[in-house]
């Protein structure tokens, strides 16, 4: 028999099935406190050594593993007597090498591992753990913990119970618990304990106000700890909260704006619903805005009646609402549709959902002032909606041409494979792949139905969209491509899975990005794309990065972006997808951004 090298509490062992002789290395056999002569080889006498109550469990892994021809692993973790009479623990692993004319198993070899020290430290561990969570329960304490790297996040039982939530009802992240639930008086507060922690390793101890699901607001004492990998960096943060009896506050309802203001202004109550991009005004703000009651009442149209400085002012108000959790007041300037240009004062707030989601804007418009409009300013009113409206169309167009040509690329080339192969795997993945490409068509068309619906209207609709649905159809429609070069397509929308977007843009910029991707490949290597959503600064951002040839940005920077530019001598370039792309982003008020190098790839970051 080869000789193999063993090491301390790991002994090898080699048994001849049909023979029934078995080799057993001494280290097995000191594991259990014999001497090599003191105990024989035999397989019977060693089965005798299991406890009985595991003996069912090693037959039937041997059994399973002879079954299957190999294929089921022999891996088993069993409980010898000792020669003292104390009991060790054993891992066992091991392969049949050789197998008869029949298919009988003929000789197997393995290894035996002593675990039980192993096993003694995880008893230890789990009778601390039932400690720590005794003293937990006893303090009533909650838990919450933020993996930095893997983007875990996790509350207790108790942390949930704290504040009067089921573990379904609000989601465990550190976003929840410094700006749903904790105070905003209280929300800087522990902000920056928590960075001083961090930066510069100073402990933290603060009493904070959190949010329960009835909307009070109750004193809790809070800290925490942060965790350091090897490189000296924050890798995980761990906290707890314990409810402070002696001090409860009742949380302060969304002050009646409408009772403070000024009775002598004409005035009236709006609500914005951000998951429709919807408003619902009063009468009294219709008449204001002079609007009829068949008015359109989307986002884009009521938008577009406000001047530019307005409109950075309502998204100032609206980031302050939705992510600082405040009120805000500001001053718009508006054209009506009967051409008067009128000054309002907009006071608004957050409305909080039972899950702890700002879900809409409510307040006051008040009317400060009004006159009529001259020639000048309405012409560049309307100048500026047409303006508008043809970009949008021209958007239009060229999504319909880029997507219907990405889809009808896809068919030729799959109706050309199958009109070819008499292979019946390649018959079947071609007819797999037409019925893929025929639902992704299906609801390009439909969403560009939808599009061309709103575009008549100068509106588009944004409604909330899963990017993980989008990209399944996008793989969907690219799936010879991504099966002939053999991409992978990786994705992490974890930090920021939705988003309100126009269903007909969100694919034609991921589905372009995506396919610039695996079109223009390095020759090196197979096509790697990574997609990654994430929140910054209250926006929604995309990266798209890949392998690929890459851009020299030094040449071409200026050029990337224009009608019929291309950087690669590829025979389907033709220098739009791009173009339609940034013009796609910007006319959603968004901006894209690359990074590239030749011969290593490139990354794409947009700002929706």
């Amino acid at each position: 028999m080869t000789l193999i090298q063993e090491q301390e509490l790991i002994g090898f062992w080699d048994w001849e099935i049909s023979s029934r002789k078995k080799y057993l290395s001494p280290v097995i056999k000191n594991m259990l406190g014999y001497e090599d002569h003191e105990i024989s080889d035999d397989p019977d006498t060693w089965i005798n050594l299991i406890l009985k109550e595991d003996q069912p469990t090693v037959i039937n892994s041997y059994q399973k593993h002879v079954s299957s021809k190999g294929a089921y692993p022999y891996e088993v973790r069993a409980r010898f007597r000792h020669k003292n009479g104390s009991i060790v623990h054993v891992l066992s692993k091991g392969k049949i090498t050789e197998w008869d004319y029949m298919g009988n198993p003929v000789r197997m070899i393995g290894y035996d591992t002593d675990i039980t020290g192993i096993v003694k430290d995880y008893t230890v561990l789990e009778e601390h753990h039932e400690q720590y969570k005794t003293v937990i329960d006893i303090m009533n304490a909650g838990i919450w913990s933020y993996d930095i790297y893997q983007g875990k996040q996790y509350w207790s039982d108790n942390f949930y119970n704290a504040i009067g939530y089921n573990a379904g009802e609000i989601a465990p992240t550190y976003f929840n618990l410094l700006h749903v639930l904790t105070h905003p008086e209280d929300n800087s507060r522990l902000v920056k304990a928590i960075d001083d922690h961090i930066k510069h390793k100073i402990p933290y101890s603060l009493d904070v106000r959190l949010q329960n699901k009835d909307g009070v607001y109750n004193w809790f004492e809070t800290s925490g700890k942060v965790s350091y990998n090897e490189e000296n960096q924050p890798s995980k943060i761990t906290g707890f909260i314990v409810k402070r009896k002696e001090r409860v506050e009742t949380a302060p309802v969304l002050e009646n704006i409408a009772a403070a203001s000024p009775v002598q202004l004409p005035s009236g109550e709006f609500e914005y619903d951000l998951n429709r991009a919807r408003f619902t005004f009063s009468n009294e703000v219709l008449e204001i805005l002079e609007l009829g009651v068949e008015a359109p009442l989307k986002f884009e149209p009521i938008n577009n009646m406000f001047t530019d400085t307005s409109q950075e002012a309502f998204q100032e108000g609206f980031n302050k609402a939705v992510y600082a959790r405040e009120q805000y007041e500001i001053i718009l300037t508006c054209t009506t549709p009967r051409g008067n240009i009128k000054t309002l004062r907009e006071k608004a707030g957050p409305v909080i959902d039972s899950t702890g989601k700002v879900v809409a804007l409510k307040g006051i418009i008040e009317e400060l002032n009004s006159r009529k409009a001259t020639e000048s300013e309405l012409a560049g009113s309307v100048s500026n909606q047409v303006g508008e409206q043809n970009k949008r169309l021209l958007n239009f167009a060229h999504i319909a041409s880029h997507n219907l040509r990405s889809h009808a690329s896809n068919l030729q080339m799959i109706l050309q494979v199958l009109s070819t192969t008499q292979n019946e795997e390649e018959r079947k993945f071609c007819l797999d792949s037409l019925q893929k490409i025929s639902t992704s068509l299906s609801k390009s068309i439909s969403n560009l139905n939808d599009l061309m619906a709103v575009e008549t209207e100068l509106n588009i609709s944004r409604v909330p969209i899963s990017f993980k649905e989008v990209l399944n159809n996008v793989t969907g429609t690219l799936s010879q491509q991504i099966n002939d070069t053999k991409a992978t397509i990786e994705s992490d929308f974890s930090k920021c899975p939705i988003i309100d977007y126009v269903p007909a843009y969100i694919e034609s910029i991921i589905l372009n990005l995506v396919s610039n991707a695996i079109k223009y490949r390095s020759p090196q290597r197979t096509p790697h794309v990574v997609l990654r959503s994430y929140m910054d600064n209250g926006k929604t951002m995309l990266t798209i990065k890949d392998n690929g040839m890459g851009i020299d940005l030094t040449k071409h920077r200026d050029k990337l972006f224009r009608m019929h530019q291309t950087f690669h001598n590829h025979p389907d370039s033709r220098g739009i997808g791009l173009l339609i792309t940034k013009n796609q982003i910007e006319a959603m008020g968004g901006t894209i951004n690359v990074e590239s190098e030749p011969g290593t790839g490139t990354t794409f970051t947009i700002k929706f």
